[in-house]
């Protein structure tokens, strides 16, 4: 209310605040309430009134009718009738109990369509629903009908889902604080990222255990969906193919083969070198037909071609030996060059298994010998290092390396002979130092595989992805490691150093910590070493049927010069500059060019690609032309890697089996570069001070004859020696020496009374020269070819000279002797080969793809069937969700879409039958 003015006239009332009907409104009707029921009050009150006003109208009607009756009985007309008045007529309602029923009617209505609980609610309702039904139910509303459970339970379900229920996301069951603690702890368990996901999303995120399972299922039916799938060019059906030493249906007529005869004919195919060479008449390759290029040779390299040929490529292999499978024969007698040693025997048969299988067997009737006999316990390496068991740092103690007991057996023998702690009865570590270490080095081993994976998966894919723990010490030096495992024992500490780093002459405080990983796990797996039988022929043959037979050609004797590249065309300098090259073949010494087709990189069927199989140093440098690594750069990381030291191969056939001869399988290994540590002691503080593992230090190019003189932990003083020129030393410097024949059971049936051998030593100075590059590379002297052959005769004679004081009952037996090299190696095991970015498959060119066993470990056979079948992987192009999450892969399609092999497993490449030699069916 304002001062001074009167509130303003509300309609209804009065002035004075007294309250009055408004107009048109029914006389029972309340002022201020609101009612809908028309019927009641409105059309009721009127239709009473009328009603009722009508009756009282016809019952004086009646009274006066009835007066006027009795008036008119005495008055009669002339005619004789008597005078009357009109009877009124009767109306609508001419009685109360009409208006009672009228008023009954006009209730009953008001209840029907204005009570809340009126009839016609309850009809217009139930129509509605019948009609809810029908829209809802459509045609199954029979069924429901008769079954009223179902909508009570969907009708649950509704409610439930009203009130959040049925929502993906909860809150997290436990705190978050102990969610993350969780996660943690599997973090540091090295369980596998699906594992981690699943348990992120319903710890942290709080998904629901019903969502979580459907998860799975959708994931799961996805991944079983490009299991399925083909990549590339894989064809629809992988036949199996018929072995390379099938015997062809005889001509009608002649005798059946006898058992002799068969097992000659089968030899005789090992006399035959794998590959062929350019016909003289051949004057290029036709390289229409071909989609993949190989370059190298040996296993590894055939490996990984026999995969591409079953995935559906057509191969060329361009190897430069005159043997693809790396064998020296010597008047008619095949010696394997190469290490063909193979750890872990079960896997790496399933990882060859799907480029061997044929109709008659899944290895392609390949077998696999194991090293060593029951007597000396399986034996597959014999290490010479200098001090190690001895009193003298220079005595040279050999300590045998054996499969029988594994790692138990190792652990007594240490504790026996270099005075470590002694094993568990029950097996474990128990106080050997060695059993522990070597426990860790399995964990490490355990995520090896993550790492060399990363090898071919995109450089952003890697970026998300943890470091392994073995990828963490691989760039690590195994020399301080080996100072913390094995602070006291200076013998123990220089055997694990040999174990660790056999194929090269390297010491652990310049050597990465992942060699030493993977060669002692391999070596102490249990299952020992393992030679194929029939030797390096018998597996390639095996290899190169696959090739061959599936459109692939190996051609051998090619001496490669250049790697041919097309640079872009077009566009400005700067948009040219970026653009890579692409490598389209390779030019050979004589000038000659094996290059794709044309149309081949205009085909969307398979991508031309280029596969070196050589070394690192070889591919990038050797083979590289100058201008285009300089133009558009080099791997990352080239500059700070070091090339092995070059070796020189000397290949011997000896007269006498080895039976005769008392020659064993077990490769003999003398390693200077793990001798033994001398350990000063500081008299004043008798604190320990390291010394050097492999303490003869010959590279740092010292002047010769000056020497030092230390103190050990035995008091007793000790001279090092430094060299000026690094030069073969017999009963000094690196060696390896190995009896193929030996290892092979078949070698004697094929060649009786006769024996192979084969040395290898590090080049000496007067052979090569350390160029003094970034990266270190080394070059063959051969500018004065008479001084370079003499040079290499005065190294054969000392080598012959060491072969016969190390193994006494040879003097006489060397027949004919045949020299490899010097020949690279492949880089140096250190940490920088490890750490560099650019060691990988993929290349910084254009249809260049590297796949040699620089990618992985060079000194191991093993390793580079890995660095193959990396190759053959990025080949194809499986992706980073095929590796990481669907666990898919070229050796795991070949296996799902070959055809099955039968189970002829009597009818082998290399029969043998030799009196109790130990031979396993299952390998």
């Amino acid at each position: 209310m304002k001062l001074g003015k009167k509130p303003k006239t509300t309609r209804g009332w009065t002035t004075a605040g007294v309250k009055v009907k408004p107009k048109n409104v029914p006389a029972d009707s309340i002022v201020g309430r609101i009612s809908s029921d028309w019927v009641i009050d409105v059309f009721r009150p009127k239709f009473i009134d009328l009603a009722s006003a009508t009756l009282e109208q016809y019952a004086e009607d009646c009274l006066l009718y009835e007066l006027s009756q009795q008036e008119a009985a005495a008055q009669i007309n002339t005619d004789g009738t008597i005078v009357s008045s009109l009877q009124p007529n009767k109306p609508l309602f001419h009685s109360q109990y009409q208006i009672d029923e009228f008023d009954r009617v006009l209730s009953e209505t008001s209840q029907h369509f204005f009570a809340p609980k009126g009839g016609w609610r309850i009809h217009a309702n139930a129509a509605r629903f019948e009609r809810n039904l029908d829209e809802k139910y459509g045609i199954f509303r029979p069924f429901i009908t008769q079954h009223p459970e179902i909508e009570t339970f969907v009708r649950t379900l509704q409610r439930k889902y009203a009130m959040g229920e049925f929502s993906p996301l909860r809150k997290p069951p436990i705190p978050r604080s102990t969610a993350v603690i969780i996660l943690f702890m599997m973090t540091r368990g090295n369980l596998g990222w699906q594992v981690m996901l699943l348990a992120f999303l319903f710890l942290l995120v709080g998904l629901q255990p019903w969502a979580l399972v459907g998860l799975v299922l959708v994931l799961q039916t996805i991944k079983n969906r490009r299991l399925r799938q083909r990549v590339g060019t894989m064809p629809h059906r992988i036949p199996t193919l018929t072995p390379y030493y099938y015997h062809h249906q005889k001509p009608q007529g002649e005798p059946d083969e006898t058992p002799d005869q068969e097992m000659q004919r089968k030899h005789q195919l090992l006399l035959r070198p794998v590959g062929m060479p350019l016909g003289q008449d051949e004057a290029s390759i036709d390289t229409s037909q071909y989609d993949t290029i190989l370059l190298g040779s040996g296993a590894a390299t055939l490996f990984a071609a026999a995969l591409l040929s079953r995935a559906g490529r057509k191969v060329l292999v361009l190897c430069p030996n005159h043997d693809a499978s790396d064998v020296e024969d010597i008047d008619g007698i095949p010696v394997d060059m190469g290490s063909m040693n193979i750890t872990r025997i079960a896997k790496q048969q399933a990882f060859l298994a799907p480029a061997l299988c044929t109709e008659n067997d899944c290895q392609g009737g390949i077998r696999f010998a194991q090293i060593g006999t029951e007597a000396d316990g399986h034996a597959f390496q014999i290490l010479s290092i200098p001090g190690v068991g001895a009193d003298k740092a220079s005595d040279q103690i050999p300590f045998i390396l054996k499969a029988a007991g594994g790692t138990y057996s190792l652990m007594a023998d240490v504790a026996t002979d270099l005075g470590d702690g002694w094993p568990g009865s029950d097996g474990s570590a128990g106080d050997s130092a060695v059993g522990a270490y070597i426990d860790a080095l399995e964990s490490l081993n355990a995520t090896a595989g993550a790492f060399y994976l990363s090898k071919i998966l995109p450089e952003s894919a890697n970026k998300y992805q943890s470091k392994s723990s073995y990828q963490t010490v691989s760039v690590q030096y195994a020399e301080s490691i080996l100072n913390q495992c094995f602070p006291l024992n200076t013998h123990t500490r220089s055997l694990m150093a040999g174990v660790g780093l056999p194929g090269e002459n390297l010491r652990p405080s310049k050597a990465s910590m992942a060699v030493h990983v993977t060669n002692l796990c391999g070596a102490l797996s249990g299952e020992g070493m393992h030679y194929p039988i029939g030797g390096s022929r018998a597996l390639c043959h095996a290899l190169a049927n696959t090739i061959e037979k599936l459109g692939g050609r190996i051609v051998t004797g090619l001496h490669l010069k250049e790697l041919v590249f097309v640079e872009p065309l077009g566009g400005d300098d700067e948009k040219k500059s970026s653009e890579k090259p692409s490598c389209v073949g390779v030019r050979l010494m004589s000038g000659q060019e094996i290059v794709f087709a044309a149309d081949r990189f205009r085909s969307k069927a398979n991508d031309p690609v280029v596969v070196s199989m050589l070394t690192f140093i070889d591919t990038f440098v050797r083979i590289m032309p100058a201008e285009i690594r300089t133009k558009y750069g080099h791997p990352e990381g080239l500059g700070a890697l070091q090339e092995q030291r070059p070796v020189v191969k000397f290949a011997y056939s000896l007269k006498g089996s080895a039976q005769e001869l008392d020659l064993t399988g077990a490769d003999f290994y003398r390693l200077p570069g793990a001798a033994r540590a001398l350990d000063e002691i500081n008299p004043s503080t008798n604190t320990i001070r390291h010394g050097e593992i492999g303490w003869e230090d010959e590279d740092e190019q010292r002047v010769s004859g000056v020497s030092e003189t230390v103190t050990d932990l035995s008091g007793e003083d000790r001279k090092r020696r430094k060299h000026r020129q690094k030069q073969f030393e017999p009963g000094v410097s690196w060696m390896h020496i190995a009896f193929p024949s030996a290892k092979d059971p078949s070698f004697s049936s094929v060649h009786p009374n006769m024996s192979t051998c084969v040395i290898t030593v590090e080049a000496d100075d007067d052979l090569v020269a350390d160029m003094g590059t970034n990266p270190r590379i080394f070059q063959t002297k051969q500018s004065n070819p008479k001084l370079f052959l003499e040079n290499l005769k005065n190294l054969q004679r000392k080598v012959e000279k060491e072969l016969i004081e190390l193994y006494p009952q040879l003097e006489g037996k060397l027949i004919v002797g045949k020299l490899q090299g010097p020949q690279s190696m492949g880089l140096s095991h250190t940490p920088e080969r490890y750490a560099a970015k650019g060691v990988r498959v993929d290349t910084p060119y254009k249809h260049l793809l590297y796949g040699g066993s620089d990618v992985t470990i060079g000194a191991s056979f093993s390793a580079s069937l890995v660095a193959a079948w990396l190759a053959a992987n990025a080949v194809v192009g499986y992706s980073t969700f095929d590796h990481l999450f669907y666990q898919k892969n070229i050796t795991t399609d070949l296996a799902r879409f070959m055809d099955s092999p039968g189970e002829d497993e009597d009818n082998l490449a290399v029969p043998y039958s030799i009196p109790d030699l130990p031979h396993d069916k299952n390998l």
